[in-house]
């Protein structure tokens, strides 16, 4: 063993091994390879290419090869898109249906797919079929408004598409696709945030239109008997308690007087309440606990007995009494956060506040009013002026 080189000496080792280790199918044509584990079985590498899409381990060498060339053929005569997924015939319609039974909240953005895709088995979910969807979805108007339905309602009915994608991968344990049928999609572009916020007559209108009122009738026969304003006794206490907490109105429609601690002057939302699954604390101010003081506590244990669908089309009818135009419930929310960012408060503590973990769709939210900004200015220009001039005083009386 004189003059053998101590590297020549450790390439022979690695070698070694790797003769032993690894034993390749003798089919030159044959994309998948065969490599043997240490514990002696042999584990099937289907490639595409050098794009790998899939593995599976056998006993013996004969088998593994025999499985091998059947997965060629089939990449062969269907291509590598499907190969893993393309055994898969359940529909999506019948997986859908399952995932909505433990996901209910996303029956409203993922009834479009449905409709769409619902026919097509999951083994032939593409991108290609997405992509046909949302081209179609773009032309469709909605029922109620017959207006187009707006890019971000189809953005986000993507993104539940893909949600459930990711239930089915996950949960069901089905084979991925080797393309994500809802990746490299083309989605529509975001629309322009809003940038309303009520305005002190806003306000007032909307108030005097939630208000319950017997409507003035031309004899006394019927006096009493038709009414202005809403009925929903809570829609009018909610749109103030909004303005000031910036809860959404599923989270309103939910919150428990037990949850409240007017001493500490604060109301615990659980994580089962609000959108992010997270739960937080919302500080109440002033005006927030005038309104809690002047409810009525009923059997129900909800601060607000009623519900969004309910506080929706309630405000969306006073909305037209009041001849206000493109005020939102939602709105109120943005009031808040813009509120709060006017008094002084930095990103972090509004975004706890107001429960957002983005802070890009927080920023969406803040629409500081330009007047309130100007006073602002005059203010700190005025206070950075005063050491100024008192300077000048002082230099004037010694010089007199």
């Amino acid at each position: 063993m004189q003059g053998f080189k101590p590297h020549f000496c450790l390439f022979l080792v690695c070698y070694a091994r790797v003769r032993v280790h690894h034993v390749y199918t003798k089919s030159d044509f044959m994309p998948s390879a065969i490599s043997r584990l240490p514990s002696g079985k042999y584990r099937v590498l289907l490639r595409d290419g050098r794009r790998y899409i899939g593995s599976r381990t056998f006993k013996t060498r004969s088998v593994a090869e025999e499985w091998a060339r059947q997965q060629d053929a089939e990449i062969d005569r269907i291509g590598a898109g499907l190969v893993r997924a393309h055994h898969v015939t359940t529909t999506i319609r019948e997986l859908l249906d399952e995932y909505l039974a433990s996901v209910p909240s996303a029956a409203y953005l993922l009834k479009s797919p449905r409709a769409a895709l619902g026919a097509v088995p999951y083994g032939a979910l593409t991108t290609d079929a997405v992509s046909s969807w949302i081209a179609g979805r773009s032309r469709e108007t909605a029922r109620n408004t017959g207006k187009r339905i707006s890019p971000d309602t189809t953005r986000r009915e993507l993104s539940a598409l893909g949600g459930f994608l990711r239930w089915c991968y996950r949960v069901k344990r089905l084979p991925p696709h080797v393309q994500h049928p809802t990746r490299g999609v083309e989605a529509p572009k975001p629309a322009p945030g809003r940038d309303r916020r009520p305005t002190d007559d806003d306000r007032r209108k909307m108030a005097e239109a939630l208000t319950d009122a017997p409507r003035p009738t031309q004899g006394p026969k019927r006096s009493g008997n038709y009414r202005t304003g809403t009925r929903n006794p809570w829609v009018l206490p909610m749109m103030r308690f909004a303005a000031e907490t910036g809860m959404r109105r599923g989270e309103l429609c939910a919150a428990r007087w037990e949850h409240v601690d007017l001493d500490a002057g604060t109301l615990h939302l659980p994580a089962d309440i609000t959108k992010t699954r997270t739960a937080r604390t919302v500080p109440l101010s002033p005006a927030a606990l005038d309104v809690l003081r002047t409810l009525d506590r009923t059997d129900d244990p909800r601060i607000l007995p009623t519900s969004p669908s309910a506080v929706t089309q309630a405000w969306s009818d006073a909305r037209k009494r009041a001849g206000v135009q493109g005020l939102r419930v939602h709105d109120l929310r943005h009031e808040a956060a813009s509120s709060l960012f006017e008094l002084g408060f930095d990103t972090m503590e509004v975004a706890a506040v107001t429960g957002h973990k983005d802070l890009r769709s927080l920023k969406r939210y803040t629409h500081i009013d330009p007047a309130h900004l100007a006073r602002k200015i005059a203010d700190l220009k005025s206070l950075q002026q005063q050491p100024a001039d008192a300077a000048l005083r002082r230099g004037q009386k010694k010089l007199g």
